[in-house]
């Protein structure tokens, strides 16, 4: 599957790498061009409860575009603080396919603002609590363990999707 995580520090950085090193495409975009460059140059360290580097395709807003090549993600991550989420949605609306769907893994109650960006359709929800990362240096997070994380459609209906996305996360 091609995601698309937006917001690479503590939960996105972590949740990206994953997926990554379970093979799926990802490609990382954050703000911190220091994080970012780090990222390109020696991949994403992860560290504490187990040990390891992936390599990771990693840019920054601005190269979002160019480096999706005209594909259309088919999942994508948001993992920015709240505050950023209206400038990370203006920039990522226009490069969405018909099936993309934003899964928001932020803290705080953001659904609702994403939907307005792309439509409920496309917007998946999440809870994510004890979820122990912290973003360390420039391509360098703490992960101590998953927690709990629950998602679900904006109309608490349990679709295909849903349980696709969730058995994803589950075995990333």
């Amino acid at each position: 599957m091609r995601f698309l995580v937006i917001g690479a520090g503590a939960i996105g950085g972590s949740a990206g790498a994953h997926l990554a090193e379970d093979g799926h495409d990802v490609l990382l975009v954050d703000t911190e061009a220091s994080h970012v460059r780090r990222m390109q140059e020696a991949g994403l360290a992860i560290e504490g409860r187990r040990n390891f580097t992936v390599r990771v395709k990693a840019v920054l807003p601005d190269e979002m575009a160019a480096a999706l090549g005209g594909q259309a993600p088919e999942t994508v991550i948001l993992a920015v603080k709240s505050q950023h989420t209206d400038a990370a949605l203006a920039s990522l609306v226009p490069l969405l396919g018909a099936n993309s769907v934003v899964l928001s893994m932020q803290n705080g109650l953001n659904p609702q603002a994403i939907a307005r960006h792309v439509g409920a359709n496309r917007t998946v929800a999440a809870f994510v609590n004890s979820m122990g990362t912290d973003y360390l240096s420039p391509a360098r997070i703490m992960y101590g363990g998953p927690g709990t994380m629950r998602i679900g459609e904006l109309d608490g209906r349990m679709t295909p999707r849903i349980t696709r996305l969730a058995e994803l996360m589950r075995a990333s």
